[in-house]
């Protein structure tokens, strides 16, 4: 029987997450922030060993955008830092699923594929505590337990060396770059895309090569789920459609009335081309 196991991702409000993506404005940082985040979420909700991913927020944005079937939304401590968030997703997850393995995850890595994390899973089955390096080799992506030898975080500078320290035995990811590259730089998002991006960083990257796309705040007036399509009411009252395919969710959600929102909308035809939920920072 394989062990089952619990992921636990840690998510930065989007205010102050990835200050490194210079030049990058505060909104395309905040989105793809948040699209860094879909993404790895959506492929570790595609491994079947993943019972739960547990997500560990204080932002409402985020939480809203990963909530879905198998994933419980757990509020970020008020004081500790990242690796008491880390350790309260670690608890939540052995105090109700006692028999699973956990797998902390890095919230920064829009190219996951689930097929990598399961390769990792069936190593860190066979021993206590394991590390995946990021690519440059000093920091950690991915840190495992087993049920009687829960992970002992230790995320910051230098984390691969302090997990070693730890007694976690580092998996070779020569061949897991998806599951390594953690993105901090432009240099890193284009590595990561070269390796291919999840569908919600993909959507952040196509605004970008079409800035001709004017950004306007609007209120979700209608939304059918079944056809993924509906209308927005602007905020100078003018209501335009939104038609299917421009809201593109990477966990399956929908929009619902009276939701806050940024349309993206082609200024010639007038036409919505994207819609993403607004950030309480673009407020």
């Amino acid at each position: 029987m394989r062990l089952a196991w619990v992921a636990v991702v840690p998510v930065k409000s989007l205010a102050t997450a990835k200050s490194r993506l210079a030049p990058a404005s505060d909104e395309r940082r905040r989105a793809l922030a948040l699209s860094f985040a879909v993404d790895t979420v959506a492929a570790l909700r595609a491994v079947p060993e993943i019972r739960t991913v547990v997500v560990v927020t204080a932002d409402t944005v985020v939480a809203a955008e990963v909530s879905g079937p198998d994933v419980e939304v757990l509020p970020e401590p008020a004081e500790g830092g990242l690796n008491t968030a880390i350790t309260a997703g670690v608890e939540w997850s052995r105090s109700r699923h006692a028999d699973a393995g956990v797998v902390v995850v890095a919230a920064d890595l829009p190219a996951l594929r689930s097929r990598d994390v399961a390769a990792v899973l069936r190593i860190a089955s066979a021993h206590p505590r394991t590390v995946l390096a990021d690519r440059e080799g000093t920091g950690t992506t991915m840190l495992t337990g087993l049920p009687d030898t829960p992970p002992r975080p230790q995320f910051g500078s230098d984390s691969l060396a302090r997990h070693r320290a730890e007694g976690a035995l580092v998996i070779d990811g020569r061949d897991l770059e998806p599951a390594a590259r953690d993105v901090d730089t432009p240099d890193h998002l284009e590595q990561a895309r070269r390796l291919g991006i999840g569908a919600a960083t993909v959507q952040v990257l196509d605004v970008d090569r079409d800035q001709r796309w004017v950004r306007r705040q609007a209120t979700v007036a209608s939304f059918d789920s079944d056809v993924q399509a509906g209308e927005v009411l602007l905020d100078d009252g003018t209501r335009l459609d939104v038609p299917a395919g421009a809201w593109r969710s990477a966990t399956g959600r929908s929009l619902r009335r009276g939701q806050r929102v940024v349309v993206h909308v082609d200024p010639g035809s007038s036409r919505v081309r994207l819609v993403h939920l607004l950030t309480i920072e673009q407020t």
